[in-house]
């Protein structure tokens, strides 16, 4: 770019009006509106540095291996060109629910144990590629 401006993004397609109706979320996205697990907060998070609302920049569908959760983060920023690239410029939501189709030999009654089990966060973790 002339101007030295680098944009990062994914090769992918653009996403209409209407495919937020079509998508869940269980979709990976960058920007737009958020599409809510669990509907949304009481209100949009806001910057701590200028108190305006913050904007999406991505949601991640990210669950983890033998969970009896769905797990959402929706990652927000501020676009006041005073508060970027300020730590407290950025807020983290997740959002958790019990999946009802879960089925797990070691949870039977579909709490969580409190206990961390296993040292992987998929089947393939330690694959490098080699």
């Amino acid at each position: 770019m002339a101007d030295g401006a680098i944009l990062l993004g994914l090769v992918d397609e653009i996403m209409s009006e209407n495919d937020d109706k079509i998508c869940g979320w269980t979709t990976n996205k960058i920007g737009g509106t958020p599409i809510w697990l669990l509907g949304p907060p009481w209100q949009y998070p806001t910057c701590r540095l200028c108190n305006r609302v913050l904007y999406l920049v991505c949601q991640v569908y990210c669950p983890l291996s033998d969970s009896i959760f769905h797990r959402v983060l929706y990652i927000f920023g501020c676009t006041n060109q005073s508060c970027w690239n300020k730590n407290t410029s950025w807020k983290v939501l997740r959002s958790q629910a019990k999946d009802s189709n879960f089925g797990s030999k070691e949870t039977t009654n579909n709490e969580p144990s409190g206990e961390f089990v296993g040292d992987d966060w998929c089947d393939d973790a330690e694959d490098w590629g080699e």
